[in-house]
């Protein structure tokens, strides 16, 4: 039996970043990953990230090799492709990063900081002292089977998590809906020829016909290589890559010779995080705690983000030496009230955009009903913070479409009622009950206006 301070399961982008912190201020560490060590980081995603979640971390940036392109930021278009937006905020601009690479640079920062990496290992289960999470059951390929115990576990293994499965909570989820995430497929291209589009800027197309409760994607990797690729709700899955070559590369790229460098598939979840990301003994975090924008389908940024958290409420924790979910409460105040407001207000506004038809998205871009500074505020703050005359100035450029900005203007009151519920997220779990319930009365309004999805 080995025994550590903190058992991290998996390597990713969440896993790495609580490993470095916690073995940055002494902690013993124990990182853990089924995978062989270097193929640890390979994931399939947009893999685009904001520059600014480094400087708030306090962590080096990509090197170059570990990010391949420096963009500024994006352009939105409707189905008819006829027009864009401009999404252009110095917080968002950032990175494209080879997910390898970068994955691999995160995961060695850790191991660099001391904690004890085990690769091609995998947390079977959870082992427990009646209620609490004392730590897990692995199996190796590298030695004997052992159990290693930890005052806490950080679930970090991704959307495919089974140990929180295992956990018996109040409100902690233990499936994902089929409404709640989105199923993605993407290809590395190598082009013969330049690609054509602005490399400083990633390209996102909206299409509820093409690509519903999703969107396609296409992001200059540099002058002849594209991550292409779109996620669509879990009802399209079957004969994936086929409604890709369909959708995606042939309108995009044609006859146009190329070379297919990688390709695959993922799930991604699109909704609102857990509604507790404690429970005795453990956190969860990253994927597995469903902490992904519902609107961009990002997740780089706030697993990041999470994951120092989960270091700062252990540090909490140890003052009482107690590692229940009371004791360990400190991650979800610190993740709730801030990164978690922001994706459930963007959660109500996944409803309504899936229930609206291409021809109002067209109708919005091309009227600039929204401006790419407001599209920008609302996916990086959670709000549509208009004020009367501006709402009024839309009304009229948009008179033959005037329910679009009666939505808009309930999504405004909506959104703002849900941010102020997080940011008053109860202090502790027993009050957990009771803040679920108003959470949900605000869910089921959304819900019988524009769909399941809330």
């Amino acid at each position: 039996m080995k025994k550590f301070d903190i058992i991290v399961v998996g390597s990713g982008t969440a896993g790495s970043i609580a490993a470095y912190f916690g073995a940055k201020r002494g902690y013993k560490v124990c990182l853990l990953d089924g995978k062989p060590r270097y193929k640890i980081g390979d994931k399939i995603c947009g893999d685009a990230i904001g520059s600014r979640i480094f400087d708030e971390l306090g962590i080096p940036h990509p090197k170059r090799g570990e990010y391949l392109n420096i963009i500024d930021g994006a352009k939105l278009f409707p189905p008819d492709t006829a027009y864009s937006i401009t999404i252009k905020d110095p917080t968002q601009a950032g990175y494209i990063v080879d997910r390898l690479r970068f994955g691999q640079g995160l995961m060695n920062t850790a191991i660099d900081a001391g904690a004890e990496q085990f690769d091609q290992t995998h947390a079977i289960s959870l082992l427990f002292n009646k209620e609490q999470v004392t730590g897990v059951k692995i199996k190796s390929k590298n030695f004997n089977q052992d159990d290693f115990m930890a005052d806490i576990v950080i679930d970090a293994s991704g959307f495919h998590t089974q140990l929180r499965k295992q956990v018996n909570f109040p409100y902690l989820e233990k499936e994902i809906a089929p409404t709640d995430y989105i199923v993605c497929y993407r290809e590395i291209l190598r082009l013969k020829n330049p690609v054509v589009v602005d490399q400083r800027f990633i390209s996102i197309y909206m299409d509820n016909k093409r690509a519903p409760g999703g969107y396609i994607w296409y992001f200059p990797r540099n002058e002849y290589e594209v991550n292409l690729g779109f996620g669509v709700m879990e009802n399209h899955k079957s004969n994936l890559r086929d409604y890709y070559q369909k959708i995606v590369y042939e309108p995009f790229i044609g006859d146009e010779p190329c070379t297919r460098i990688t390709g695959g598939s993922g799930l991604v979840s699109v909704c609102k995080p857990l509604l507790t990301g404690v429970a005795n003994g453990i956190l969860f975090v990253g994927d597995a705690a469903k902490q992904v924008n519902p609107i961009t389908g990002g997740g780089l940024m706030s697993s990041m983000q999470a994951g120092s958290y989960t270091i700062q409420a252990y540090e909490k924790a140890r003052e009482s030496e107690t590692f229940d979910a009371l004791a360990l409460w400190q991650y979800n105040l610190l993740f709730q009230k801030t990164i978690g407001a922001e994706f459930a207000a963007l959660n109500l506004l996944r409803s309504a955009i899936q229930s609206f038809p291409n021809e109002v998205m067209n109708f919005a871009i091309k009227n600039r009903v929204v401006t790419g500074e407001e599209i920008s505020r609302i996916t990086t703050k959670g709000e549509i913070s208009l004020s009367l005359p501006e709402l009024l100035g839309k009304l009229l450029r948009g008179l033959s479409k005037p329910k679009l900005l009666l939505d808009l203007n309930y999504l405004r009151n909506r959104m703002g009622e849900i941010k102020v519920l997080y940011r008053n997220y109860p202090r502790s779990p027993s009050y957990l009950g009771l803040w679920v319930e108003q959470l949900e009365k605000i869910n089921i309004q959304v819900r019988n206006r524009y769909g399941p999805s809330s």
